[in-house]
């Protein structure tokens, strides 16, 4: 939610003071254990949040302003402008990136997209399971290879939603269900809901991926990978973005400019 009046999107500048940002690093949000957003948080800054949104969970709501903000907040950092201008997935890039193809074809992995809320979507996941009367759940490795994207469709998952579900090593989300969430950047600050949300599943963030999937991998003696040598670069940074910045929403609906999912659309998972 943006306070104050909706900035023009077709005025969109950098914002002031944008110059002095220009060669500044701005790294990827991890998780911090002090800076968690709490629904009390949501209600203290938003009190209009239930006669904004359409949310009704409270906590849900939490997780939604928050992913917005801290899409803002990067935004602003990039010298973008002062709306939530950038899309986000940087950080599950990241760990999709540095996350060794041997390791991460063991793990049956869906990215969920952004055509919804994400944050509805993954909570009706989670909640009701992998509904069997849907089409086929579309899934594949944890892993980013454009040579495998020749043979079965895509690189990566998708993750543009900022989630992506994983099943346990060598199993199957289809058959077995979800074991993890790989959390992007946006919930860097809502981790603490989520994991206690949803205790069923263990939620990893994204700068956390590489190192446990490794870990597993080399304990079942599939691979003997140093997981220090994951994480031998600086702290992830995003790029700066060459061209005009895409939206990440419609900057007159706040905080989430998502269509409201249908129980029985066969693409919300």
């Amino acid at each position: 939610m943006i306070e104050g009046p909706h900035p023009n999107p077709t005025d969109l500048g950098p914002a002031e003071g944008a110059e002095d940002l220009l060669d500044k690093p701005v790294p990827i949000p991890t998780y911090d254990t002090v800076e968690q957003f709490t629904v009390e948080d949501l209600n203290r800054q938003y009190p209009d949040w239930q006669q904004e949104t359409s949310y009704a969970d409270p906590e849900l709501a939490a997780i939604g302003f928050a992913r917005v903000d801290t899409l803002r907040q990067v935004g602003e950092e990039l010298g973008l402008g002062h709306l939530p201008v950038h899309a986000g997935g940087e950080g599950l890039g990241w760990a999709l990136t540095h996350t060794p193809s041997e390791v991460g074809t063991h793990y049956d992995a869906h990215g969920i997209a952004n055509k919804y809320d994400p944050v509805v979507a993954l909570d009706r996941l989670l909640t009701g399971g992998i509904d069997p009367d849907k089409p086929m759940l579309y899934s594949m490795g944890f892993i980013d290879d454009p040579e495998n994207g020749s043979a079965v469709g895509a690189d990566r998952p998708l993750t543009s939603g900022g989630f992506i579900v994983v099943a346990e090593k060598d199993k199957k989300l289809a058959a077995d269900g979800i074991s993890y969430v790989v959390t992007g950047e946006e919930y860097a600050s809502t981790l603490d809901i989520l994991r206690e949300r949803h205790p069923e599943v263990t939620f990893l963030s994204w700068d956390e991926a590489p190192a446990v999937f490794t870990q597993q991998t080399n304990e079942a003696g599939d691979t003997d990978i140093s997981v220090e040598s994951l994480y031998q670069d600086e702290h992830p940074t995003y790029e700066r973005p060459q061209n005009n910045p895409v939206l990440a929403g419609d900057p007159g609906e706040a905080p989430m400019p998502f269509a409201k999912p249908s129980d029985d659309d066969p693409d919300v998972w």
